[in-house]
């Protein structure tokens, strides 16, 4: 009876943990903003919209933060441009005007692809939110003439061209869809970890036809992962259904002691790397 009843409690337990982590997230995360400004985009900056004009209300950052929130977003963060600059006179001279924002040109190299902004679409693993999210992601970028990242682990877990886990796009998915919508500028960086060399996923690309003008055109790269930023020392780390573990064991390392749960840990590694490897 003790047994059963402390399992009980240890459930409750976790689902009250579980709702108040949601709970925490809705709050602090500024849902309602991200979903203003994708539904207005620059029209976001008029919060009134056609109710009233410009100058009918004062607006602003608070002028104290509630506790210490966890999350910080761009509101935080104040862009004040340089009251003289040095290029101002020059640019003048070239119009010959007055220069305004609208004639500063924001356009990059990046990772030898020419880019729109100096941003970058950073790599996207396989892990479930990036997979789903990752078309939208890939056609958005594209517009905008952004590098985009594909993430490693992708190709192995999600498939190539076939898919291997229902709802989730292949790797051919996500390159195809960011190269079909990418203009004159942008490219794809395609990021190799070490289970992606074991699948030769550079000699899958090259070999693709459907992918061969994008070649020949120079807009796909291959980025090296070395190590892993969240994890210094550590490869990639994440929780999979049990179901994906036996198609994946040859590749990846897994905690013996965890194999006959409903989610198991997924260890990929960080590779060994050398100035002479990399030369």
């Amino acid at each position: 009876m003790i047994v059963p009843l402390a399992r009980l409690v240890v459930l409750i337990k976790g689902l009250s943990l579980t709702l108040r982590g949601y709970r925490n997230f809705l709050e602090s995360y500024p849902v309602d903003a991200i979903v203003f400004r994708a539904l207005k985009g620059k029209d976001a900056v008029y919060p009134f919209g056609h109710l009233a004009s410009v100058g009918a209300a004062v607006l602003g950052a608070g002028i104290y933060e509630r506790g210490r929130p966890r999350l910080k977003t761009l509101d935080a963060v104040d862009l004040v441009p340089p009251a003289f600059t040095p290029g101002w006179l020059k640019k003048a001279a070239e119009l010959p005007r007055e220069p305004s924002f609208m004639d500063v040109k924001t356009d990059v190299e990046v990772g030898g692809f020419p880019s729109s902004l100096l941003v970058v679409v950073g790599s996207m693993g396989s892990t479930h939110i990036a997979s789903k999210t990752a078309l939208a992601v890939a056609r958005g970028a594209a517009r905008a003439g952004l590098v985009y990242g594909i993430g490693e682990n992708v190709s192995t877990v999600r498939g190539y061209s076939e898919r291997l886990t229902r709802g989730h796009p292949t790797f051919k998915e996500r390159l195809l869809t960011y190269l079909t919508n990418v203009d004159k500028k942008g490219g794809a960086l395609i990021q190799q970890g070490v289970e992606d060399a074991y699948d030769e996923l550079w000699n899958k690309v090259y070999s693709d036809k459907d992918v061969e003008p994008h070649l020949e055109e120079g807009r796909i790269g291959f980025e090296i992962k070395i190590g892993q930023g969240a994890k210094p020392g550590l490869g990639g780390v994440v929780k999979i259904p049990k179901k994906q573990v036996e198609r994946l064991r040859a590749k990846y390392k897994f905690d013996e002691g965890e194999l006959g749960k409903k989610y198991v840990t997924r260890y990929s590694v960080p590779g060994t790397f050398t100035a002479e490897i990399l030369g």
